[in-house]
Formats: structure tokens, C-alpha cells, sequence
């Protein structure tokens, strides 16, 4: 029988969001600096991120946001995320938010709240597909952000009521 053991809830935790609206060939760079970033093998446990890509603010640009936790003291963070910033150009908004655990896992679930009492379920039919990669080629983030910086625009998105969701989101495991 394998037994489960459960950790203590992190003494602090701070979620973290970057955001960028970059050319496709900046995107592409942009992806290759975080791969190159989550497969150190010191990246600390205690780091979480999710990339999510999508549309930027015209034809030709990609939406780049980097949001996720940091459950370790908030001084250690500056530490851990400049090695992949000092990659990146100049993030175009920046939000930490430090709190409790507690706090990270309401604000990262989306409602602001663990509670779901009161809160009707609506019913969406979509695709979702996890993959595991091995990290992307020079070559292929390229085309892939060539794509969504051109094709995306011609994404029909008219039944869709949030435009801005994004086509794809890299997770890196917390």
C-alpha cells in the first residue's frame, strides 16, 4: 500500500506576473530563454510558472505572460527569477502580490475565493490536450510564433465571448 504524506502549507508565498506584447521572432527568443530557464537543475521546488501565449496587441506580435508562485521567503525570489528576466526583454507590466498560501491558491484559482458556494456551473464544450515536449528547436519556436503572430488573427473567434484566452500554456509543474 503506498502511503500518502502531505507537506505543511509554505510560511509565505508570492504570485508573480510579467507580461510582454512582442514581435514573433522576440516571442520565439523568448520561449527558448524560459526552456533554457526550468530545465537548470537548481531551479528551486519551490518555483512554479505558467506561459501563456497568445495574440499580441497587433498583426505580428505575440501576448507573452509569465504568471505563477514563489513558496519560499519573498527575499530568495529576486534571486531565482533575474537569471530568467536578465534573458528577456523589458516586461511590459510586472505584478507580485505577497501573501499566504492561502491567498496565492484564491488568487491563482481564478475566483478570489476557495469557496464555490453560490457560484453556478456553466457548461463549455472545448478541446484541452496535455503534452509532454522535449524543449522546442530554434526552428520550430520560430514557425510555431511566426503562426500566432499571423495566423491567430484569422482565428475565428466569434462565438467566442473572451477573445483573449490564449491558444496555448506551457506549465511548469509547482
Amino acid at each position: 500500500m503506498i502511503q500518502a504524506t502531505t507537506f505543511a502549507a509554505p510560511t509565505s508565498s508570492m504570485v508573480f506576473q510579467y507580461n510582454w506584447d512582442l514581435p514573433a521572432s522576440s516571442a520565439a527568443s523568448a520561449i527558448r530563454a524560459f526552456q533554457s530557464f526550468v530545465v537548470r537543475p537548481s531551479l528551486p521546488q519551490e518555483f512554479g510558472a505558467a506561459l501563456v501565449l497568445s495574440v499580441g496587441s497587433s498583426k505580428g506580435r505575440v501576448s507573452f505572460s509569465l504568471t505563477g508562485g514563489w513558496y519560499a521567503p519573498t527575499d530568495q525570489f529576486a534571486a531565482v527569477i533575474t537569471l530568467l528576466l536578465a534573458a528577456l526583454p523589458q516586461p511590459g507590466g510586472k505584478k507580485l502580490t505577497v501573501g499566504t498560501y492561502i491567498d496565492s491558491i484564491q488568487y491563482l484559482g481564478g475566483l478570489g475565493r476557495l469557496n464555490t458556494t453560490g457560484i453556478v456551473d456553466s457548461h463549455d464544450t472545448f478541446y484541452a490536450k496535455s503534452l509532454m515536449t522535449p524543449p522546442m528547436s530554434e526552428a520550430l519556436t520560430a514557425a510555431f510564433m511566426h503562426y500566432l503572430a499571423h495566423q491567430g488573427f484569422r482565428a475565428n473567434t466569434v462565438r467566442n465571448p473572451f477573445p483573449s484566452v490564449s491558444l496555448l500554456t506551457i506549465y511548469l509543474a509547482m
